[in-house]
């Protein structure tokens, strides 16, 4: 896919290696080295020389050309539920916010140490004890879609269609890997969650990038600003509305809500599918599947389960 800044990973990287042997650092030709299963900005730094990567390290090509908040870098932390993968569904929720870096960007090739330009990571900086600023540093998509409109006539519904693409294709690629695993650890999907935190860069020809999926987003409110607790809770509310959390009596540890018998498993993933739909969303949408969508993106499954081909049906046959 063309929205992924080029990257090589462990797998890769020797080949790397040798296309850049000679490698020169120019402002058109930057590269990054990030830590793998790291976060927090922990150890970002711009590649100098090819000997400087270490092991279980990836590197991946810099965006030089990023679009600006008040001559500032910045991403977006986007909210993304999937309640199973067999079968998918996916929903993004309309709270997040930008992530702003605490200098002014440039590239100045003699001051790349200074990682307070070119990295939005909040807690890193932090670090920065003289420019940082946190209601600078984190910014609602209220604000950033009205500082888009007005400074860059940019719709941000235009920029969420094309987000709401990378995620949907981002989350299909890993859909048979999560299936065998379930299959493995003999869990159903309709019993599962994922809550991811994908950040998303956008460049100054308004092309947004993915930078990455974080599988754990911060969820712990002493970390977080006043207004990131409130869009926080809210998400968390409304994740719980779809999944359908379940109470219990504490009395004899029964489920309140009335057992039902299904015929199989594939009947129940789709009859609790179909029920699921019918929840309250809150802020979350639901982006797949859709009637309106389900025969552009069943190209890129690299396998079709029996039950995600079940539901979509289902869909197709009715308004769901």
């Amino acid at each position: 896919f063309n929205y992924l800044p080029k990257t090589y990973t462990q797998e890769t990287i020797e080949e790397f290696k040798r296309y850049f042997k000679n490698y020169k650092i120019s402002k058109n030709n930057l590269w990054l080295i990030k830590p793998r299963n790291s976060s927090l900005g922990n150890k970002i730094r711009f590649l100098k020389s090819v000997n400087d990567v270490r092991k279980n390290e990836i590197v991946t090509k810099y965006i030089s050309n990023p679009l600006l908040i008040n001559g500032k870098k910045f991403d977006l932390r986007f909210h993304v539920l999937v309640t199973g993968h067999n079968p998918l569904k996916i929903y993004v929720h309309s709270n997040g916010w930008a992530k702003v870096s605490s200098e002014k960007y440039d590239i100045d090739l003699d001051q790349l140490d200074n990682i307070f330009k070119h990295v939005t990571n909040l807690y890193l900086n932090k670090k920065n004890k003289n420019n940082f600023k946190v209601k600078e540093s984190v910014v609602s998509f209220e604000k950033i879609k009205k500082y888009l409109k007005k400074e860059y006539k940019l719709n941000f519904s235009e920029i969420e269609k094309k987000v709401n693409d990378i995620i949907i294709k981002s989350i299909i690629t890993m859909n048979h890997l999560e299936i065998k695993k379930e299959n493995s650890m003999k869990l159903k999907s309709n019993n599962i969650y994922d809550l991811y935190g994908v950040d998303i860069m956008i460049d100054e020809n308004f092309k947004p990038w993915l930078i990455e999926i974080n599988i754990n987003p911060t969820l712990a409110e002493e970390s977080l600003t006043l207004d990131r607790k409130k869009m926080l809770r809210q998400t968390l509310v409304d994740l719980f509305n779809i999944i359908g959390i379940v109470p219990y009596s504490h009395i004899d540890g029964k489920a309140l809500e009335g057992e039902k018998k299904f015929k199989n498993y594939i009947e129940e993933a789709i009859q609790q599918s179909i029920c699921e739909f019918t929840r309250p969303l809150g802020g979350f949408k639901r982006i797949f599947p859709l009637k309106s969508n389900i025969e552009i993106y069943k190209k890129y499954f690299k396998e079709i389960s029996p039950i995600n081909k079940y539901l979509w049906d289902t869909i197709n046959n009715n308004l769901y």
